[in-house]
């Protein structure tokens, strides 16, 4: 098999490195036989190796917003744990990224690489941290899941909800109540920021950005903010 897959939204050498390394060790303690096993090898080989050992292969996709997020190494990592207990191999060419990327829009880099791998059935199972990378909307990550993976065959999980499409039964109503309590932490945490900016505002700080002519000064009594 010939991958051709587009080098924006994959990793770097470094994360791929790490990748080789974690899922190896998770697949150890899952107790998959690592005989003949080479990471160094083309992806065909192992992608070989993999299907002879009765694996199936998967694609992972991460996207964060801002610092307050998890990282993409995390979100990698909790998902390699996961697949080498579901028995999927994810190499790290079949990892696609998004970083300081709002999950309102539909043109990204990662995404577009991963809905690639799908549709050329690289992979058969899409492994995501949390439904929410995929899309803020909860109804678009959704739309994608159902659209894009479970009407093509193929399988999703989302890792930290429990969320596995292969529970035709439970799948969906996971994804909608997952989605709306995310909503709703979303609109209580709008709140809180408001009002904090309210306050702030109203003892004659500055809460957006700074005019042109300005610059900023750090104040010793000032209070701590974000």
């Amino acid at each position: 098999m010939t991958f051709e897959l587009s080098a924006e939204g994959a990793v770097n050498s470094e994360l791929a490195g790490e990748i080789h390394q974690w899922w190896q060790e998770n697949a150890q303690a899952a107790g998959i036989d690592l005989s003949g096993f080479d990471a160094h090898a083309p992806l065909s080989n192992r992608i070989a190796w993999a299907l002879a050992a009765r694996l199936v292969v998967g694609t992972i996709y991460t996207r964060f917003s801002s610092k307050r997020q998890h990282s993409t190494s995390d979100q990698v990592r909790t998902c390699l744990q996961d697949a080498a207990f579901k028995r999927i191999y994810c190499p790290p060419e079949l990892v696609s990224i998004d970083e300081a990327q709002r999950g309102y829009r539909a043109r990204r880099d990662g995404l577009n690489r991963m809905l690639s791998i799908l549709k050329h059935r690289y992979a058969t199972v899409l492994l995501v941290f949390k439904a929410s990378r995929l899309y803020r909307q909860a109804f678009k990550g959704y739309q994608l899941i159902q659209q894009e993976v479970v009407e093509e065959g193929l399988r999703a999980i989302s890792v930290t909800q429990g969320i596995d499409t292969t529970d035709t039964k439970a799948w969906k109503i996971l994804f909608q109540v997952h989605g709306i309590v995310d909503d709703l932490v979303v609109e209580a945490t709008a709140d809180h920021v408001r009002a904090g900016l309210k306050g702030l505002f109203n003892r004659g700080y500055t809460v957006g950005a700074v005019g042109v002519g300005y610059r900023r000064k750090e104040l010793p009594d000032a209070p701590v903010t974000n």
